[in-house]
């Protein structure tokens, strides 16, 4: 029986090639694009997952006043809640910066040496491949390095139990862990790890490692009891006891792992609507597919009651339809894999992530699409087939179909449902391209262009003394380059602002202390990027008084409540004492940052000797000269690491990179989805429309004319696009908004974003069914009345 099932689709099938082509296209387009989609949220979701712990841990936060959480932490902290809280079963800090230059046996490379609490072997599950995990993070000159490294040092060679030597300086580590590279859905990136015991002199600090610096990463794993909740009034206790200075507005916040990705990336709200994305375009290829189904089944009204007259069963007929369903779904199946096969690397490029799933993950993959294309083949056979065989032989035979179950209605509203999804596709495209274009045309407040960056690391000169003497050299040099206008130094620029914070009192007023986001500077930095004053002056180096002055944003101000800055002073305290800096000037709140976060309170120090960037700004038109000259330079300053550079204006737009991919995707797809459902709307007007041949010739022999008949065969999808239109503008209004409150600052949801996807979709509609109507229209009524 399945043989003969088999043979009569084939031939169906070929016999309605447009019908079949159409269907296998709209189905494996929207069965793959889903499975892209859902490939990207997954490895979103994905982060930290592989950690047997991993529900247990949390990201340690500190939150002022009731604002936002910022998921830093004081370096005494951690220890202290592992000794006072019994809920904290497991905790470790996570800093380090300096990335020294290493040398092994086998190659020399520069990393950044991360260093940890012992609990760290506990709390993560990081692949161990060679030697003891918490034995090394317990050792004094022991490191853990990762398989990459471990290549690179060593070659082939066991790493285990061998030296490392810095080769700035006298200091050798001994290898006692290889860990397996660190996967890229993970958080907590590094490449070599050490314990706590091994921390150098900037870690251990006491103007640094104090109850008042906030710059620390740390984590605590609880017991399988416990919850950040229980813990509230314990964490508060712990603040009013120790956060220095007493009685400031701080609490702690527990980020659970899991949740660090979405919250440092920003980008939940826009995974979800990727999730959401995946749902519409895998629904509007099925509901297209069994709209296209069900109305071709009218078409074989009399061919199944033919058969039925003849001997067929309702069960042999219901068969028959499922089986060209199934061979359909599976067909598109196929097809849907085949466009992954070619789709995935660009899909990697364009989101730049690697999708790492085991074989067995595939597999699961592989059968769940399989089960979805069965349910579909289930649903768009089974519907069609009960429909058409439920039908009078009698008015069969007449090619009618007058039973209540081939009511319109229910294809009517599958047609809305494609309408309304569409507009939301559009709506949501339109909004996230706006919201782009809105945060990279914004007054930022400063100047980011025709300004050339320089990074610049003391682990790259054997004499660091001499070496800032020849950077200072340098710097007089560029000055005198015809084209440069300001040559400074700086710890940060905009777009690489350390999350660095301290706490600072009115020396007018202890009590009133906020949190400030720091940075040292040197004297010409604000000039160089261009940053305007509100009040007061620049700092000046030929002023020995402004070493212990320090500059605020408009920001910082009004958080203390400032009206202006004459006579007022900053208390920078710690246990030695308060440190006392006069404020001489306030800029403008400049953007430090994307637009996605808010500007927060900044403080600027002056340090013209240790900054970690050179910054040069130079006239328009001398690219070229000035770069060739700032690398001329710095060949003489007999660096390890070669010269290196950036572009502020295009440093400052990359940070924008990853809401321009999801851009480019939504438009990518949300073009998809009105193509199939254009496709699917264009095969079910054509089948309607066919039917209603002898009507529309009728109508013509009686005088009507071409227009009116356009009219009365359009109306109905015009009247279905309003309906759509009525249900989606809520919808994508809603679903817009969330997304949008994401943003520190973001576009208002303009009316015309609405009504300019509605019109999208009408007019796609409309070419679609107007081709149908113009061909049906046009023919001859004779050909139409002679099948009579």
């Amino acid at each position: 029986m399945f043989q003969d099932h088999f043979k009569v689709s084939y031939r169906n099938l070929r016999r309605q090639k447009g019908y079949t082509l159409i269907n296998l296209l709209g189905l494996s387009l929207g069965i793959a694009s889903a499975i892209l989609l859902f490939l990207v949220v997954s490895y979103e979701k994905s982060f930290d997952g592989f950690h047997p712990n991993s529900a247990r841990i949390y990201k340690i936060g500190e939150m002022e006043n009731g604002g936002e959480p910022d998921y830093l932490t004081k370096t005494p902290l951690t220890p202290k809640l592992k000794t006072d809280l019994p809920e904290v079963v497991a905790a470790t800090r996570f800093a380090g910066w300096d990335s020294p230059w290493l040398e092994a046996e086998h190659g020399r490379i520069q990393e950044t040496i991360k260093f940890v609490d012992e609990d760290f072997a506990d709390m993560f599950g990081f692949a161990v491949l060679e030697g003891d995990l918490k034995q090394t993070l317990a050792t004094k000159g022991e490191m853990v390095i990762t398989e990459k490294k471990a290549r690179e040092l060593f070659g082939d060679d066991r790493a285990v139990g061998k030296q490392v030597k810095e080769v700035l300086g006298d200091k050798t580590w001994i290898v006692g862990a290889v860990l397996q590279d660190i996967p890229t859905h993970s958080t907590i990136q590094f490449s070599i790890l050490s314990g706590w015991s091994n921390i150098p002199g900037y870690l251990a600090d006491p103007e640094l490692a104090n109850w008042y610096n906030t710059f620390m990463t740390a984590y605590v794993m609880l017991d399988e009891y416990a919850t950040p909740q229980q813990l509230a009034d314990k964490l508060d206790q712990i603040v009013a006891d120790n956060f220095l200075p007493a009685g400031n507005a701080t609490s702690i916040h527990l980020l659970p792992l899991k949740s660090s990705r979405a919250v440092e990336a920003n980008n939940d709200m826009v995974i979800n609507l990727l999730g959401i994305v995946a749902i519409i375009i895998l629904a509007i290829a099925s509901v297209n597919y069994v709209n296209l189904a069900s109305a071709q089944a009218l078409v074989r009204i009399k061919e199944v009651t033919i058969r039925k007259v003849l001997g067929s069963s309702k069960r042999q007929l219901v068969s028959q339809f499922l089986a060209e369903a199934f061979i359909v779904n599976f067909l598109a199946t196929l097809a849907a894999w085949l466009m992954l096969f070619f789709a995935i690397p660009y899909m990697e490029e364009i989101f730049s992530i690697a999708f790492t799933y085991t074989s067995g993950g595939w597999a699961v993959m592989v059968g769940a699409t399989l089960f979805f294309s069965m349910l579909l083949g289930m649903a768009s056979g089974l519907f069609p087939a009960l429909l058409i065989t439920s039908i009078k032989a009698t008015d069969g035979l007449k090619g009618k179909s007058s039973n209540k179950g081939t009511n319109p209605v229910f294809r009517k509203w599958l047609l809305t449902f494609q309408f309304a999804a569409s507009i939301l596709m559009i709506v949501g495209t339109v909004v996230i391209w706006k919201q782009i274009t809105f945060m990279k045309n914004q007054n930022l407040n400063f100047d980011d262009s025709q300004v050339l960056v320089v990074p610049l690391s003391e682990q790259d000169f054997p004499d660091i003394e001499k070496a800032m003497q020849r950077v200072k050299v340098m710097q007089e040099a560029l000055a005198t380059e015809p084209g440069v206008e300001v040559v400074t130094r700086a710890q940060n620029v905009p777009g690489r602002y350390w999350q660095n914070y301290n706490r600072f009192s009115d020396k007018a007023d202890p009590t009133i202390v906020h949190s400030l986001r720091q940075s040292y500077v040197g004297a010409n930095y604000f000039p160089a990027l261009g940053v305007s004053f509100v009040e007061g002056r620049n700092f000046d180096a030929t002023r020995a008084g402004d070493t212990a002055a320090v500059i605020i944003n408009r920001k910082a101000m009004q958080a203390f409540g400032w009206q202006n800055i004459e006579d007022k002073t900053l208390c920078e305290g710690g246990e030695n004492g308060c440190k006392l800096y006069k404020v001489i000037g306030v800029t403008e709140d400049f953007h430090y940052q994307s637009l996605a976060g808010e500007v927060q309170p900044l403080i600027h120090f002056l340090d013209n000797v240790y900054g970690s960037l050179i910054v040069v700004r130079f006239q328009p038109g001398k690219t070229s000269s000035v770069l060739a000259r700032v690398e001329k330079e710095w060949n003489g300053l007999e660096s390890l690491s070669s010269f290196d550079y950036f572009f502020l204006d295009q440093e400052f737009a990359g940070m924008y990179r990853e809401q321009e991919r999801i851009g480019i995707s939504a438009a990518f797809f949300s073009i998809l989805a009105i193509v199939i459902a254009s496709l699917g709307l264009f095969s079910v007007a054509s089948f309607l429309i066919r039917r209603k041949r002898k009507e529309i010739g009728i109508r013509k022999v009686m005088g009507a004319s071409l227009s009116e008949l356009a009219v009365s065969l359009i109306k109905g999808y015009l009247l279905l696009v309003l309906v759509a239109f009525t249900i989606a503008t809520p919808a994508s209004y809603y679903l817009m908004s969330e997304f949008l409150q994401g943003f520190a600052y973001h576009i208002a949801l303009d009316p015309t974003i609405f009504v300019i996807a509605g019109g999208l979709v009408l007019l796609f509609a409309m070419i679609s069914v107007g081709l149908i109507v113009l061909r049906a229209t046009k023919e001859n009524p004779v050909l139409a009345l002679r099948d009579e």
